[in-house]
């Protein structure tokens, strides 16, 4: 316990005299964009739209921690390699499919690193965090469906981008393991978020 103590004092110590060397330590990010399906997503939904925001805290000018919500909507592709398998071995194409719109909700946090260049600031971040995964109202032949009814897993993120004073065009590629209750199948439900955003 005392080694413990004596460590969160030496870090608290260490980002207090950080902190002083930051003008504005807090920010709060506000981003929207596109999202790329890939992976096992890409055979099964169509690209789509996501929307955001985040707050960081900058431990120095090259090092920051942020906490950050994103939202997306991917409506499905029942022609993709995706579905096959999902209603007896039967493309959607030949069943009464509607709904089935993906809508993972991400929330984590990321380690931003940046250049610390005011005017045209290169960052990388990688972030770790917990993504709810929901097909809205998938029905197949008027009964609704479970597959990814709410979902919750781990999801991993590994991007960059840059900063052009207050605005800021970024990506990431998220990654994300699912197997769906009911099923045998393990799904990459991966994609690549591209934003714009401005940051306060």
């Amino acid at each position: 316990m005392k080694k413990v103590l004596g460590a969160v004092l030496i870090v608290l110590m260490a980002v207090s005299f950080a902190y002083a060397e930051v003008d504005k330590p807090l920010h709060i990010y506000l981003q929207g964009g596109a999202t790329l399906p890939m992976g096992d997503t890409k055979d099964g939904f169509k690209t789509g739209f996501n929307a955001g925001g985040g707050v960081g805290f900058s431990i120095n000018e090259n090092i920051e921690i942020v906490g950050r919500v994103l939202y997306h909507s991917m409506k499905p592709d029942f022609g993709g390699d995706f579905w096959l398998g999902m209603a007896d071995g039967y493309n959607l194409d030949d069943y009464d499919a509607s709904g089935g719109e993906l809508q993972p909700l991400m929330y984590g946090g990321e380690l931003k690193l940046n250049t610390g260049d005011e005017e045209k600031n290169f960052y990388l971040i990688a972030g770790i965090g917990k993504a709810k995964l929901k097909l809205a109202d998938l029905k197949v032949n008027g009964e609704k469906s479970k597959i990814a009814d709410d979902e919750t897993e781990t999801y991993f993120c590994v991007g960059g981008g840059v900063e052009f004073g207050k605005f800021f065009v970024e990506g990431r590629y998220v990654m994300i393991k699912l197997k769906p209750e009911g099923t045998d199948e393990e799904f990459d439900f991966n994609m690549v978020p591209i934003c714009i955003g401005v940051k306060f």
